[in-house]
């Protein structure tokens, strides 16, 4: 039989008062086809669920020391990576290598990484990844001087350059997609507002307007999985900058609980029903956690380790941050307890950016000397 959510989900006395067994009845314990007496059972369910509860805990705590070091072609900073569901593979993306920017692949769970280069090569920075779950990647950066930098690719391999409508010199810092038919990336401020750009096919792209806050960078942009865009970004003197769109095109400043001078760096939906974004307090990179149900009402999380916070991603039950630190944070609820965790103290590098799939979670981030910063975490 299937667990379900919880074991009192098989008690058929659900609103019957639970009485605890005698204790000799405990003592004793229950022997196979027993029948528990009327009045026990859902005392009994409820000290299941408390156990394997415990049980999940525990297993997932030993999961966050369970990181291994991988090795990879160059010395290069790694800034984030993403799995393709479909055709199993992993592709991360870094900073530039000397003639192109940093791309490699993995079809064995982090095993294992080959290079790749782009179709046309430029020496500039990948900041994001995104695939669309069905046959398309797309990676944003730098700008080359007159536009910003977006490539995509059917399979991680051959990676074509793709236009802007609109030329812009702004730096693009992250990509999502929406898994029904809309790309969104944003970046840097162009003019008044910071750049945003939809594209319904990864090859043409169209600017929108951001409700321009203020003139600061937008980090980071996720979708729910159902209807709604989140992005976060930068600080504009009184307050962080935090906008929800239903569609991409036309976006909404929501307000931070409250209006401290944050950079919030990441933002990620756990896919049923909580938000969480990261960041860092400005001048001290203190940790900084919001989480809200909705993206338009936000509340302040609690961290438990200094360190900005670069990233955040879900996966193995758990909400994942990326810190500046070697150190990171995971947490099963995104909100109010997080424990921490360092893969490998000896490496001097930190993570920038994490993902999940295939019961795999991936840490990539800054070059140590001899290559990039890549722990796997295999559930």
């Amino acid at each position: 039989m299937t667990r379900p959510a919880s074991f009192i989900d098989w008690a058929t006395d659900v609103g019957a008062v639970d009485t605890e067994p005698s204790a000799g009845l405990k003592g004793s314990g229950w022997l196979a086809g027993d029948v528990v007496a009327d009045g026990h059972l859902n005392w009994v369910l409820q000290r299941l669920d408390e156990w394997t509860q415990h049980h999940d805990d525990a297993t997932n705590d030993l999961n966050l020391i369970r990181w291994q070091e991988k090795p990879n072609p160059s010395n290069i900073q790694l800034n984030d990576v993403t799995y393709d569901i479909v055709n199993a593979r992993w592709c991360a993306v870094g900073n530039a290598a000397g003639t192109y920017p940093y791309i490699i692949t993995s079809d064995d769970d982090g095993d294992t990484w080959t290079l790749r280069t782009p179709t046309v090569a430029k020496n500039l920075a990948l900041n994001s990844i995104a695939h669309n779950g069905v046959d398309l990647w797309v990676a944003v950066g730098e700008d080359d001087g007159t536009d910003s930098y977006i490539l995509s690719s059917p399979d991680g391999e051959t990676w074509t350059q793709r236009i802007p409508t609109t030329h812009r010199t702004a730096d693009l810092r992250g990509v999502a997609h929406d898994q029904s038919g809309l790309w969104t990336a944003v970046g840097s401020p162009q003019g008044s507002y910071p750049l945003i750009v939809t594209s319904t096919d990864g090859i043409t792209w169209t600017e929108r307007v951001s409700n321009g806050l203020n003139t600061q960078i937008l980090f980071s942009v996720a979708h729910d999985g159902d209807a709604l865009w989140t992005c976060v970004g930068g600080h504009n003197g009184t307050q962080s900058l935090i906008q929800t769109s239903a569609d991409g095109i036309t976006w909404t400043v929501r307000n931070p609980p409250t209006l401290r001078t944050i950079l919030l760096r990441g933002i990620a939906h756990d896919q049923t029903g909580i938000w969480v974004a990261s960041g860092d307090t400005i001048g001290t990179n203190d940790p900084y956690i919001l989480y809200s149900y909705n993206g338009t009402t936000w509340f302040e999380g609690a961290a438990s380790f200094g360190g900005a916070m670069q990233a955040v991603f879900f996966g193995g039950g758990e909400c994942v941050l990326c810190s500046s630190f070697i150190t990171s944070l995971a947490s099963k609820d995104g909100r109010l307890s997080w424990l921490s965790f360092a893969p490998d103290t000896s490496r001097a590098a930190a993570p920038f950016g994490g993902g999940y799939g295939n019961h795999v979670r991936i840490l990539v981030g800054g070059a140590d000397g001899t290559d990039a910063d890549i722990y796997t975490n295999k559930l």
